[in-house]
């Protein structure tokens, strides 16, 4: 499970960035079990956030569609508002 951004009540300018939230979603898909699932809450609402959140929803869609299964979950119509990603790994 991946909550990025920043964590609450802390210090804002310590969130996560593109490059090292890539970099483990690659090491974690390599490692994900047959019917394992990867979640992903992306924040486009922090500083660098909206970046990162457009960079998984294409780390997403070049996912093999034989190996994997993705959704990307809105929970509202605000641009700021958290997206919910899910990777599910098929089981052949």
């Amino acid at each position: 499970m991946f909550n990025l951004g920043y964590l609450p009540g802390s210090d804002k300018s310590v969130i996560t960035l593109s490059d090292s939230t890539l970099l483990a979603l690659n090491q974690s898909i390599s490692l994900l079990a047959p019917s394992g699932i990867i979640a992903i809450t992306a924040y486009p609402g922090h500083q660098g956030g909206e970046e990162e959140t457009r960079l998984i929803k294409q780390w997403c869609n070049r996912l093999s569609t034989e190996l994997y299964t993705a959704q990307i979950i809105y929970s509202s119509d605000k641009k700021t508002a958290p997206i919910l990603f899910i990777i599910q790994k098929t089981t052949s």
